[in-house]
């Protein structure tokens, strides 16, 4: 009888041992994937800022190329969905943080001023800005895998 017992303790004591690793499994796991799936959406963010701000670069040099004032307002619609829909948060602790924040402030007081819109000087700044926050970006892609450069 009292071998009963022992056997029966024992094996409560490995069915326990073994729920309590498979929980442990379970949450080191679920904690992976969401670093996993969080990393991945900042890849993507940053991969839209990059693209953006490169188009915004490009335009602004075929405006400076001809000697011809900005037409209409710089665009920005995936910096407009980045801050409205609060990812913007999780670029705060990203080098390129400040860059963006300072390219996108800049664009918008040009888009908001009208005079501004055919001042040449402002779109120089601008440019100059754009360029530093893409170089930087270019920067932080190299220190993780080398991908997704892009020249201006």
């Amino acid at each position: 009888m009292n071998e009963m017992i022992m056997q029966f303790l024992l094996g409560m004591i490995n069915s326990a041992i073994g729920a309590f690793f498979g929980f442990l499994l379970a949450l080191y796991l679920q904690n992976r994937s969401h670093k996993r799936a969080k990393k991945n959406k900042l890849y993507l963010v940053i991969e839209n800022i990059k693209s953006e701000l490169s188009d915004i670069s490009f335009d602004l040099q075929k405006c400076l190329e001809k000697n011809q004032p900005l037409k209409s307002k710089i665009q920005t619609p995936s910096w407009e969905s980045i801050l409205y829909s609060g990812i913007i948060l999780e670029l705060i602790e990203e080098p390129i943080y400040t860059h963006a924040i300072q390219a996108y402030s800049l664009i918008n007081h040009h888009n908001e001023d009208s005079a501004l819109l055919s001042a040449e000087n402002n779109l120089y700044s601008i440019k100059e800005i754009v360029e530093a926050s893409i170089n930087v970006i270019n920067q932080k892609g190299d220190a993780k895998d080398g991908k997704g450069k892009i020249t201006v």
